[in-house]
């Protein structure tokens, strides 16, 4: 700005000699700006350094990015600048720009890793039944576990939630000793658990829940699998191993693997695939996945919850969950139907399907059903089945619309704002230091420290 006044305005540009120049003022008539003169053409090329972008500038702008990366060096502000600009910029100023950005989000951080006793009381003054807990350890490093489940339509249901040091086999075995306690599992009888092959989840499980069956996630196995494998021809392979029905079926498959390439094979059985094919879950179980996109969806909505600090993170998951499961009551108290959506719809598609099975009959409560020169041996003695039955009357209890609106009844609670809390008067937590980004020290640290 050349001259600048209330009333007028007079821009040009820095570079000498140059003839560009914008003069405009303020018409009182009209009450708006207007453009007097304007000769727009430089007499000289462009230059992609702007003395205006102040480090307070690059602070701002990434602020929110060195929150969700507080490792990300001043090169890269530097590169991302002149890429997302096409500005370029002095490697100091990001460095400076960096530190202000920090200073803003651990200052955020700090003063709401301090009101964290508050925020618990006000939560179990609501939430009578809900259960908190905050253990402080010297440790560096910040880390989210979560628990979801399916519920008898096979949707989402979050259960629990907590920020670790990181993932080992003591914070998972603390974050499933709660859950346990709370949930009433006992060793594990009668349940499922699907997970990625975590060392320190997988250690975790075994010593809490013991009888509980754990599922490896099949899509964290691909995904490992394919590093070496990974033409289309694979995938479609391990895919029909991962849904293959029963165990003649899975063997079918396996030898497919072995036919097409026997690596991948030997490969594929260091995966273990009894612990995420589906041939052999356990057939009481009421869940057939062989993944926990559940997990991945509930992760992937709150990823920028995770971004922010502590406090409003927990705040705008605990709001999120309790909108979901308000949202999911007002649906299903709608239902009048005896059976979830997902069950009648599997039900249907069962009957369709049905003009390609074939009865033989044996003797009253034998029969053996035979699909595609497949036989399947069926035994009706416990049902005492009848030709004119409601298929609808054998289905599991789980999966009636009476349980599913009672998974539904009982909500998260309201949380007051802030100012309304009741203080603690307990010394407040201190912020975790920066946990280093793994892999060998970079060279100019290595000379640093020599």
């Amino acid at each position: 700005m050349a001259k600048s006044k209330a009333s007028r305005i007079t821009a040009i540009c820095r570079t000498k000699k140059c003839n560009w120049r914008v003069y405009c003022s303020l018409e009182p008539r009209l009450n708006k700006w207007m453009v007097k003169v304007c000769h727009y053409n430089h007499n000289h090329g462009k230059s992609s350094r702007v003395s205006m972008l102040k480090q307070g500038v690059i602070g701002g702008l990434f602020r929110e990015e060195i929150r969700r990366n507080v490792n990300l060096p001043a090169a890269a502000i530097k590169d991302i600048i002149k890429e997302r600009y096409d500005i370029v910029v002095n490697i100091s100023k990001c460095y400076k720009g960096r530190r202000i950005a920090l200073d803003s989000v651990f200052e955020a951080q700090s003063i709401q890793f301090g009101k964290l006793w508050d925020y618990e009381k006000e939560l179990r003054r609501f939430n009578k039944d809900v259960t908190t807990e905050i253990l402080t350890v010297d440790i560096n490093g910040r880390q989210q576990f979560n628990a979801v489940g399916r519920d008898a339509d096979n949707k989402m249901y979050p259960i629990a939630w907590a920020v670790v040091t990181g993932e080992n086999k003591d914070t998972w075995g603390w974050f499933l000793q709660k859950l346990k306690l709370d949930l009433n599992l006992g060793i594990g009888k009668n349940l499922t658990i699907i997970s990625d092959k975590q060392k320190g989840l997988v250690i975790a499980v075994t010593a809490e829940l013991p009888q509980a069956e754990h599922r490896m996630c099949a899509r964290h196995m691909y995904a490992n699998w394919k590093k070496s494998f990974n033409r289309s021809e694979y995938k479609n392979l391990f895919w029909g191993v991962a849904y293959s029905y029963h165990e003649g079926e899975y063997e079918k498959n396996m030898q497919m693997v072995h036919a097409y390439d026997p690596a991948a094979y030997e490969a594929l059985l260091v995966t273990e695939p009894r612990r995420w094919c589906r041939a052999f879950f356990n057939p009481e179980s009421h869940c057939a996945d062989v993944h926990n996109n559940l997990s991945e969806t509930f992760n992937r909505t709150i990823k920028m919850a995770r971004t922010k600090p502590v406090i409003t993170m927990l705040e705008d998951i605990r709001r999120q969950a309790m909108t979901r499961i308000s949202l999911r009551w007002l649906k299903e108290f709608k239902l009048d139907s005896h059976l979830t959506p997902i069950t009648l719809a599997i039900l249907e598609k069962a009957r369709k399907d049905k003009k390609y099975c074939k009865p033989l009959c044996s003797n009253k409560y034998l029969y053996e059903v035979t699909e595609f020169n497949i036989g399947y041996s069926v035994d009706l003695a416990t049902h005492q089945y009848d030709n004119q039955d409601n298929p609808e009357k054998y289905v599991a209890d789980y999966y009636q619309s009476s349980y599913l609106k009672n998974t539904y009844v009982d909500n998260i609670k309201l949380v007051n704002g802030e100012q309304l809390w009741t203080k603690t008067w307990k010394s407040p937590i201190g912020i975790p230091n920066i946990r280093k980004p793994r892999g060998s020290a970079t060279t100019s640290t290595k000379d640093k420290e020599n």
